[in-house]
């Protein structure tokens, strides 16, 4: 929650662009989470986890999955969920509203890294050790897909008006 709250900040109130700002908090969460574990890599083997118990784990993730999803979807029938997604949908009608779009985004982003928290943990707990570079490649290979599409459909449009 925290990083989407700095990531919103950087982004919304500082001005600067979505994806330097989500660099940079990887950056610093990089740094947090050497300073917090104490090495690069961390075996889990000596602490309960959730994947420690006698049901597959394949029911476990699915279980947490359906859950989440759940959950999300009852959030996105509340006034503010439905104000969430009309932000994402049209910001510029959100805003004649009289209703501040800033937050809304803030928002936003603090539950999808609220949700992307909790594929990690989950994930760590599976493998059974936890890195700090656990989420790096995706993370690069993501930026670069963003950047390459940006891009290459630049003037492309699938709506037609």
């Amino acid at each position: 929650l925290i990083s989407g709250l700095v990531t919103g900040i950087l982004h919304i109130k500082l001005k600067i662009s979505n994806l330097l700002s989500g660099i940079l908090v990887m950056g610093m969460l990089y740094s947090i989470n050497l300073g917090i574990m104490g090495k690069s890599n961390l075996p889990l083997f000596n602490f309960n986890h959730l994947f420690n118990t006698r049901i597959s784990p394949l029911i476990l993730v699915i279980a947490a999955a359906l859950s989440c999803k759940f959950i999300l979807d009852l959030f996105l029938t509340t006034g503010l969920g439905y104000t969430l997604k009309a932000v994402g949908d049209n910001p510029q009608m959100v805003k004649s509203l009289g209703i501040d779009i800033d937050i809304i985004k803030i928002l936003g982003l603090m539950l999808s890294n609220a949700m992307v928290s909790l594929s990690g943990s989950l994930y760590a707990q599976f493998q059974g050790f936890s890195d700090v570079n656990m989420g790096i490649g995706t993370l690069v290979l993501g930026i670069a897909s963003i950047i390459i599409g940006t891009s290459i459909f630049k003037r492309l449009t699938f709506i037609k008006t």
